[in-house]
């Protein structure tokens, strides 16, 4: 898209720079960048067309104080801010189509659209109207036609682009193999009909917009604040274009208007037509069309194509397709703004608990919404990839059965996800209270009797072959940490295993699954929120009458949801090689994981505290001091008995120099810096990891984490806030000296991109060969349920006793993080990407 738009407009520049834009370039043509730069800030740092969000715990004075003390000299030189005219399309950029060539094995089909911004689009919200018709999953969509006809399995809605004048919306369709051979016109034929549709119908009809305006007041008052610097960025951004209105402006409907809405919703409609698309077909067969040019900056190969006047003739004037039509009222919209009054209890208590159910709940009054987590809990789901991978397909078609309720339900503000995991299938429910019992009935009618016909069995066990086929060109720091927790978890399986269990997987096999396996589950389930007992206890009223009859619990029962750690040996130095399979990538990736076995709590809260004190430094030395390369960031998982702390770079030098680096960082510099660290220093991090641990310990994962390990220790939290207290600096040095570097038990991924022809395996490294036979040789014992400790540490960010602060220029956001332990404090939540979650597959 970037290169054949608009030359005039700046998307079609290069927005992140190389070597090449930003010093040979510029050098040609005589072009000083630094003072390029130099005379932007001098021009634009100005105070009136800046935006300052403020969010912290502090009174509205204390914060007050901190805005004069730290942006009162802030310039303000009174300047206008840039306006930036014309489109992003311009006229010849439309009735063409460009074939794409992937890497990847994809068959998708982008459709644009663009049509210009008045005054009227900020309270009406055109583009996000116009979506949730668009991109409907209900009876009579686009997507449930295109569906039963084989012709695509996914489609999508959304806003791609917005400039001072201009809206591009654009609509993606995931395309079967059928649809993407045979039927990509007759695709765009369905779709320009249900367009036609909506032009009849969306103009007039009050009762639609007036739906989804209650829905969006309804999310809107009672979306959760969410992850502090996601808030505080998009805050600040919004005020530069909504102003005032910044907090709800963008998520709530002005009332229907029937003169303002008719013109407005036509004038949109009419830019969705086939003279003014612009189509992108993407797939890996198109690597041998003629014509093909390659762009200069990325490498991307396409292939510009004209549609012809036949084609834009039979869109524009399309066949009546008698099963589409427009959505109905939607049954989820019962949106009541006042929470129950229902008593706040402080941690889970236990409802029922025999051998099918074991239900918890936890009340709540402060918001109308619940949340409700379910598991089926059957060790016997992820014993075998088999097993596994009839798993995933049966819950592919449990929520093909359920699609056009997801849908209606997550517009109306209450969603649910139906996931395998370890040991277990979960569901898990979230949003507005009212509707909560509707859904829950239609979700146990879709667990207890799912559709499973052989063409829908067939598509999705093809597009799950195609997701691990394509495993190996995804982001090779995502790569890494799938691939070490394969290694270091069962049951965690790898691509080339799931595609042999695919391959041999028969519809037969899921029916058996669900007969023999799904059914043999216990329940256990958490409900908390906005929900009386005896609502909790109609819920499990309902699940007791669905499942009783059919759910019969086998086997001896599972301790804990719980993975198997594979257990290195002390003083191990592991590598495992792999080449990365995307064309002329320069870059390699590096993960190395020390394994820390975490006997008590204290050997636990000594991990969490020595993963924040080594993340901020270790991205300064190493991506900002050495500009090793562009990601550069650690994570920590910590299980009940062992935990693991892992650095990642991605970079063009080869993974043995960096594996260098980062031995260099911790034997070394991380080694004096400890050792010389000050007292005040390092109360300063202990006193950030104290505060997080001492806040309100009722988190809700906590707690289910808690539930699922059947460990119950709902109040540790707090405990574990005591045993920081009693950490020393010299009970870190010698915990960061024992398992960092004479105990350790290190392993490291090397993915080896283009330039990695000098890599080397450094003495005293084992090389790992076959990860089965890895595995297999190697001792192994459960270690309990992945709490994921990172993620608790951001959600808990919300409540921590730090102050942040955003800064909005024009289009340019500036984070900053303040408080007492500034340093410590920030280190917690520096890099959102390094926070995981667990599944068969690796690190999600």
């Amino acid at each position: 898209m970037m290169n054949q738009s608009n030359p005039a407009y700046p998307f079609h520049r290069f927005k992140t720079g190389n070597i090449e834009s930003l010093v040979t370039i510029p050098k040609a043509r005589g072009i000083d960048v630094q003072q390029r730069l130099v005379q932007f800030f001098n021009t634009y740092y100005s105070a009136n067309i800046m935006n300052l969000v403020v969010l912290g715990n502090e009174s509205l004075p204390i914060l007050e104080g901190y805005v004069k003390e730290h942006f009162s000299n802030i310039p303000n030189k009174k300047i206008s801010r840039p306006f930036i005219p014309g489109p992003l399309l311009t006229p010849s950029d439309f009735k063409k189509y460009m074939k794409v060539v992937s890497q990847k094995d994809a068959k998708l089909m982008f459709l644009y659209f663009q049509f210009p911004k008045k005054a009227t689009d900020f309270s009406y919200r055109p583009t996000t109207y116009v979506c949730e018709f668009l991109g409907n999953k209900g009876a009579g969509s686009i997507y449930s036609y295109l569906r039963k006809k084989g012709w695509a399995d996914k489609l999508r809605c959304r806003k791609y682009h917005e400039a001072d004048e201009y809206f591009v919306l654009e609509v993606e369709i995931e395309l079967t193999e059928a649809g993407f051979q045979k039927h990509i016109d007759q695709t765009l034929e369905v779709f320009f009909y249900y367009v036609s549709l909506m032009a009849k119908s969306l103009p007039t009809e009050s009762w639609r917009y007036e739906q989804s305006a209650a829905i969006a007041r309804f999310r809107a008052l009672h979306k959760s604040r969410g992850r502090l610097p996601n808030f505080i960025s998009s805050t600040a951004r919004n005020m530069q274009q909504y102003g005032e209105f910044s907090i709800f402006g963008p998520r709530m409907y002005s009332r229907w208007n029937s003169k303002i809405t008719s013109e407005l919703f036509s004038r949109v409609l009419q830019h969705i037509t086939p003279d003014r698309v612009r189509i992108h077909l993407v797939s890996n067969t198109y690597a041998n069309e003629t014509g093909i040019i390659q762009e200069s900056i990325y490498g991307v190969k396409f292939s510009p194509q004209v549609l012809t006047d036949d084609r834009i003739k039979k869109w524009t004037n399309p066949a009546a397709v008698p099963e589409l039509s427009l959505p109905q009222k939607n049954p989820f919209v019962d949106v009541d703004s006042k929470p129950k009054q229902t008593p706040r209890m402080n941690t889970a208590e236990v409802m029922v608990n025999n051998s099918i159910i074991e239900f918890w709940y936890q009340t709540d009054n402060r918001r109308p919404q619940v949340i409700l987590r379910a598991f089926f809990q059957n060790k016997e789901i992820s014993s075998t990839s088999q097993n596994f991978a009839s798993a995933e397909l049966f819950v592919r078609l449990v929520k093909d059965t359920l699609s056009s309720v997801h849908f209606d339900a997550s517009l109306a503000g209450l969603y649910f996800s139906i996931e395998p995991k370890a040991n277990g299938i979960e569901l898990l429910i979230s949003g507005n209270r009212r509707p909560v019992s509707l859904l829950l009935g239609l979700i146990w009618k879709g667990l207890k009797k799912p559709r499973m016909d052989a063409t829908s069995f067939e598509i999705f066990r093809k597009e799950q072959m195609v997701k691990f086929q394509n495993q190996v060109y995804g982001a090779p720091h995502k790569r890494v940490r799938a691939i070490a927790a394969q290694l270091l978890h069962t049951p965690f399986y790898t691509s080339k295993q799931m595609l042999k269990a695919l391959n041999n997987t028969k519809l037969a096999d899921v029916q058996s699954f669900y007969q023999n396996i799904f059914l043999k589950s216990k329940i256990i389930g958490f409900a908390t929120g906005n929900l009386l007992p005896s609502e909790i206890r109609d819920i499990i009223s309902d699940l007791n009458s669905t499942f009783t009859a059919t759910l019969k619990p086998t086997g001896a029962p599972i301790e804990s949801a719980s993975v198997v750690v594979t257990k290195l040996k002390p003083g191990s130095d592991l590598v495992y090689l792999e080449n990365l399979n995307v064309t002329n990538d320069v870059n390699s990736c590096i993960l190395v994981t020390y394994q820390i076995p975490l006997l008590d709590r204290a050997a636990t809260m000594k991990l969490v505290l020595l993963h924040s004190m080594l993340d901020k430094p270790f991205y300064n030395q190493l991506r900002t001091a050495e500009q090793l390369g562009y990601i550069v960031q650690t994570s920590l998982a910590a299980n009940s008995d062992a935990g693991e702390i892992q650095f990642i770079i991605v970079s063009e030098k080869s993974p043995s120099y960096l594996l260098s680096r980062i031995q260099y960082f911790l034997n070394n510099t991380t080694k004096t810096r400890l050792e010389k660290m000050s007292d005040k220093e390092f109360s300063a991090f202990r006193q950030a990891l104290y505060s997080s641990r001492s806040l309100d310990s009722s988190s809700k994962t906590l707690i289910w984490n808690e539930i699922l390990s059947k460990k119950y220790a709902f109040g540790q939290k707090k405990l574990d806030a005591q045993v920081v207290l009693s950490i020393s600096k010299a009970n870190m040095i010698e915990f960061f000296n024992e398992n960092i570097i004479s105990k350790k038990r290190k392993l490291s991924i090397e993915l080896l991109g283009s330039k990695a022809t000098e890599n080397q395996i450094l003495p005293g490294q084992t090389v790992i060969n076959d990860p089965d036979e890895f595995k297999a040789a190697m001792s192994s014992s459960s270690f309990g349920t992945v709490s994921q400790e990172p993620s608790q540490s951001y959600s808990d960010m919300n409540r921590t006793p730090t102050l942040a602060i955003v800064l909005a220029m024009m289009s340019i956001v500036v984070v900053l993080v303040l408080g007492a332990a500034s340093y410590a404090a920030y280190s917690r939540y520096h890099n959102k990407k390094k926070y995981m979650s667990v599944s068969p597959h690796g690190w999600d």
